[in-house]
C-alpha cells in the first residue's frame, strides 16, 4: 500500500513494536501499512461514523489482516481499554476535535507512551493543551502534501 507524503510522514513516526490506536481512522491506511510493513504486531482502528468505519473493515479484510487489525466503531478513545495500546495517532482533524478526544479519555491516555499528532488547524491550541496537561512534545515535523504544509506532533507524558 503507497502512502502519500502526510500519511507516510505519520507511520514513520510509530515506533517499531508498538501498538498504535489509529483514531478517525477513515480508510485505515495507516494501521494497514504499518502492520503489512511488520513496523507494529499489531493495531487498533477507531472511527465513530458508520460508513468510514465499514470502509476501513472492508479495507482490513482485502488486506486480509483481520485477524491484526481491530477496528471498533466509537467515539475516539471511549472504544479502547487502557493498556490495549501504547500510541495514540490522531491525524486529519481539526486541533478542538484532537483536544476533545483527548479530554474524554485519561484513563486510556495513562498507559499511552506517545502522542503522534497531525492537526489540520488550531495547532497553537493543541500545543497549549499539550503542556498544561503535562505533556512534553518531544519532536515535531512538517510535510507538504498538494502544495499544503501539515504539522505532525508528537508528545509525551
Amino acid at each position: 500500500m503507497k502512502l502519500t507524503p502526510r500519511l507516510r510522514a505519520i507511520a514513520a513516526k510509530i515506533p517499531t513494536g508498538s501498538i498504535p490506536v489509529d483514531v478517525g481512522t477513515d480508510h485505515c491506511y495507516i494501521p494497514i501499512y504499518l502492520v503489512k510493513n511488520r513496523i507494529c504486531p499489531k493495531a487498533i482502528a477507531t472511527e465513530i461514523n458508520v460508513g468510514p468505519y465499514q470502509r476501513a473493515i472492508e479495507m482490513v479484510e482485502r488486506e486480509g489482516l483481520l485477524g491484526k487489525i481491530d477496528v471498533r466503531l466509537g467515539d475516539g478513545l471511549k472504544v479502547i481499554k487502557p493498556g490495549e495500546a501504547n500510541v495514540v495517532v490522531i491525524a486529519g482533524m481539526g486541533g478542538f476535535s484532537i483536544i476533545e478526544i483527548l479530554k474524554k479519555s485519561p484513563e486510556v491516555l495513562a498507559a499511552i507512551d506517545l502522542l503522534v499528532l497531525q492537526p489540520m488547524l488550531a495547532q497553537d491550541r493543541v500545543r497549549k493543551y499539550l503542556l498544561n496537561s503535562g505533556y512534553m512534545i518531544k519532536d515535531e515535523d512538517l510535510v507538504e502534501e498538494s502544495s499544503q504544509i501539515y504539522e505532525i506532533i508528537l508528545a509525551v507524558s
